[in-house]
């Protein structure tokens, strides 16, 4: 059970999507999201349009960031958020190839969690760039409690060499 001090948990998401309608699977996830009441979303970064990593020859990645609060627990946010991906199409796939939706839980609460289905922080954020970008705009701020750095400190160090590029469309 959470803190009854502090019901709510700071989290950060991380969405995204290369296949189909790329723009519309974002905006069916934040829908999703908002209308079940899994987080109370704060921010939505604008969208990148990103090369995929560890893999060629599948079309590129619409990302956004999204912070928000939640009164789950990690692993019960974590099903709730695989059954939205589920619900919105997404298949299994080897890692790294195309995704329908891809929604990835990138910090909770500041907290350091290491289990078998769910590390935050996220294992790879501080190695992505279409991670790092999207959100450095909407929470500059943001430290990273297992490497005690900076957003501004990852980014300079991040060796993702991959363009990010950030599209003129409003937020969702």
């Amino acid at each position: 059970m959470n803190d009854p001090d502090e019901p709510y948990k700071k989290i950060i998401l991380s969405i995204g999507s290369n296949l189909g309608d790329r723009k519309y699977q974002l905006q069916k996830a934040i829908k999703l999201i908002r209308d079940t009441n899994i987080i109370n979303i704060e921010k939505i970064s604008s969208i990148y349009e990103t090369e995929p990593v560890g893999i060629t020859g599948i079309p590129n990645f619409y990302n956004i960031a999204v912070i928000g609060n939640t009164l789950y627990k990690p692993d019960i946010l974590l099903y709730l958020i695989k059954t939205i991906e589920y619900y919105l199409g997404r298949k299994k796939r080897p890692k790294w190839h195309q995704r329908e939706i891809d929604i990835d839980i990138i910090d909770y609460h500041h907290e350091i969690i290491k289990k078998s289905k769910l590390e935050v922080p996220h294992s790879e954020m501080h190695k992505r760039k279409f991670v790092l970008i999207p959100l450095i705009e909407i929470y500059p701020e943001y430290y990273h409690v297992s490497l005690n750095m900076s957003i501004d400190d990852l980014i300079m160090e991040c060796k993702d060499n991959t363009n990010v590029i950030r599209l003129d469309w409003s937020n969702l």
